[in-house]
């Protein structure tokens, strides 16, 4: 999951404290409205992807990290994220191939090795 050590310029202050005081319902509203106009922005699908994580509604997690990683590949903190999701409804042959594919592209990863 990811940190949000920096803030996105397209999400609202307000959101990342809702995230972290744990109101997982309401950044999900917030960036629902947002997102309608850039459907495929990285930073508003991975903390969605994040709040339906820690909601433990694996599918729509799942559904936003395929939509960061549809972008943006070979980001390593998504493809962790998107493959523990996937483990957790049982698509652990998806996770490994998703894994594999980005040890291939990315041999230095040694962080995705350790999962």
């Amino acid at each position: 999951m990811n940190n949000f050590l920096s803030a996105s310029p397209e999400i609202p202050n307000d959101v990342y404290t809702l995230f972290y005081s744990g109101q997982y319902d309401s950044v999900i509203v917030r960036l629902d409205t947002i997102k309608l106009e850039d459907p495929q922005n990285i930073e508003i699908n991975s903390m969605l992807g994040d709040a339906f994580q820690k909601l433990q509604r694996w599918h729509e997690a799942i559904e936003c990290y395929e939509n960061v990683y549809q972008v943006q590949p070979k980001l390593k903190s998504n493809v962790m994220d998107y493959s523990i999701v996937l483990q957790k409804v049982g698509y652990s042959e998806r996770a490994q191939k998703l894994l594999s594919t980005a040890l291939t592209t990315d041999s230095t990863n040694t962080s995705l090795m350790r999962m």
